[in-house]
Parts: structure tokens; sequence; C-alpha cells
């Protein structure tokens, strides 16, 4: 991709389109679209894959955070508020893209953005040496100068989008439930005399880390981890105990499921390190209700809904991934 200083917005664009055209296409090819009535022997068989990603300048900012954005699985396309039949519903297919190069740089902060290029943050003080991507930090004055200048519009900008950029939350949560399925973590050390396995509680914890879901239900987790219902339970019962406070295994419950008949799909739970926050909690908890009176689908843009286990999950043991715990033979 090659250099275009502001207009590797424009590349970036592309970019986007590149991936969500190569995923629909997968998708008609591999016959997920028959409802719409697409044959899939009317689409070219042919696989594509993009093997290695280059740039210059802006060219390799967006080929850069390109690659983060595919590697993030938490990217969910976001559509336009409104769209006529026919025409292209997508505003941007990965957020982190359009974020980097459309809504966070600017002039003045709008929005939900805090800083921008008119602020002088940049000479409060000397920023963290883990969000310097600016690599402004070993500018140091001479004794009695003040701080110099190091750019005209203020750097932190930068530094945030960079930071913005490159997190990957999704993949992080993704290894931290791997390593804590394969017992190879430290403080995720186990309650003694639990009476249960270490390995199924591991499992359990694994998939309440599981980033794909905000909420899981015993089912879900049943089936996700191999295990029968009674054994999630009872898992579960132990992250809840006295034992468990202050623990990273401490299981929190989502107390507006708490009167649902139903304990095995109705009840959530999640880790105490994912509760979700209070704005959040009530969001989805009129979300709910707004379900419940109305009947009618909500708007995930300005009324979010929670990522749980979908009902009606069968409790089957399945195969667990390829190196994880194998769950023995005597479990149903």
């Amino acid at each position: 991709m090659s250099g275009a200083i502001s207009a590797g917005a424009y590349t970036a664009g592309v970019f986007d389109f590149l991936i969500q055209a190569l995923d629909e296409w997968e998708n008609a090819r591999t016959g997920k679209y028959l409802e719409k009535g697409d044959d899939p022997g009317t689409i070219p068989n042919h696989f594509v894959g993009i093997k290695a990603m280059s740039g210059a300048s802006a060219g390799a900012i967006a080929a850069a955070i390109g690659a983060v954005a595919l590697a993030d699985a938490d990217q969910k396309p976001i559509e336009f508020d409104t769209y006529r039949d026919g025409e292209q519903k997508i505003k941007c297919y990965l957020p982190k893209i359009y974020e980097t190069w459309v809504v966070k740089p600017g002039l003045v902060a709008e929005g939900e953005e805090k800083i921008d290029f008119l602020q002088s943050s940049d000479l409060d003080g000397t920023p963290d040496k883990a969000g310097d991507f600016s690599h402004t930090l070993g500018i140091t004055p001479a004794e009695g100068d003040p701080l110099p200048v190091t750019s005209l519009l203020n750097s932190r900008l930068l530094d945030a989008i960079a930071r913005a950029a490159l997190a990957l939350n999704f993949v992080k949560a993704s290894m931290l439930a791997d390593l804590v399925r394969r017992d190879l973590i430290e403080g995720w050390e186990l309650p003694p005399n639990s009476g249960l396995d270490g390995d199924d509680i591991r499992l359990v914890l694994a998939e309440l880390i599981n980033p794909s879901y905000d909420l899981r239900n015993v089912a879900g987790l049943a089936k996700a981890a191999g295990l029968d219902r009674g054994t999630v339970k009872e898992v579960l019962k132990v992250g809840r105990s006295s034992a468990a406070s202050g623990k990273n295994f401490e299981v929190w419950r989502a107390p507006w499921t708490d009167k649902d008949t139903d304990e095995d799909e109705g009840v959530l739970y999640t880790l105490i390190s994912r509760k979700p926050g209070r704005v959040k909690r009530f969001l989805w908890c009129f979300g709910r209700l707004f379900d419940l009176v109305r009947g009618g689908k909500r708007s995930v843009a300005w009324l979010p809904k929670p990522a749980v286990d979908k009902p009606g999950v069968s409790a089957r043991v399945t195969a667990p991934r390829e190196g994880a715990v194998t769950p023995r033979n005597d479990r149903q």
C-alpha cells in the first residue's frame, strides 16, 4: 500500500471493503446464504487468502492496523443508521481501521473523544513510557529550560490512536483462557479440598473467560467444556463461595436473572473481573424490559445486548479444541 498522508483513509477504506467482500464471497461459496437464494454452485469455488501486507507511510499504517484488526475477533461491523434497499448498509467492516483514520483524528474532539490536535496536553509533562508511541520521552530539556515542543500539533493524540489501534483485548483474553485451561499461568491456583477435579474447574473457568461471550449459562458452559451440568453447577458454586472471594476465579452471577426459573439456561454468570459496569448493566436490563414490553428488536447501536449462550443448547459432550485438556470418558 502506497504512502498517501491523510489520504491513507481512502486506502484503509478500500482495504476494509476488500475484507468484507472476501467474507461475503466465502459465505456465499460455502452455502451460508441459501435462504437468500444464493446457490453455492453458481459461485466461483476459489479460496482467497492474503498471505502478506506491506506499505509505506500511510500505507504501512493501514496495513499494520488492518492486520491487527483481522487478528482481533472482537471487531464487529457497524451499519449505517439509515440506508436504502440495495445499497451498502455496512458503514465499516473493521471498526478499528475506521476509528483510526476517521473517528479519532481531529482538530476538535467530538462525541466520546477526549483528546484532539489543538489541545496542549503534550506540554503538561512527560508521557507514560508504555504509551510513548511518538517517541518524545527521550527528548529532555536542558536544566532550567521549558519542555521542548516536539510537534506543532498535540502528539499525544497520535499516542492515544496507536494505543487503541494496537489493543488486542480479544486475543489477550483468548490466550488467557487457554493458559488457564492448561494450568500454565500463575495467580489461578484453585481452592484446596473443593471436592472437584481441578481439570473440570479449569475447563469451566476458561469458558467464563471466553471473550466471545459477555455472560454464560450452565447449559452453554456444559456443552463448551464437555462436562455434565451438575459438575458445572458445582464449579460455579465454588466460584461464588467465600474461598473464592478476591481470587481470579471468583464468579459473579447476574442479579437480574436470579429469579429465572430455568437455572440451566436463564441464570447468567461471568468472572468477577469481567463484571459489567453500572451503565452497561442498566442498559442490558432496560433492553431486556424493552424486549418484553414492546416485543420488538432493539437497536444495538443505542441499546446493546449482551452476548450470551443461545437458548436450547444441548447438554451433550462435545470434542474439545486441539490442545485443550481432554474430558474423561466417564463424563456424560
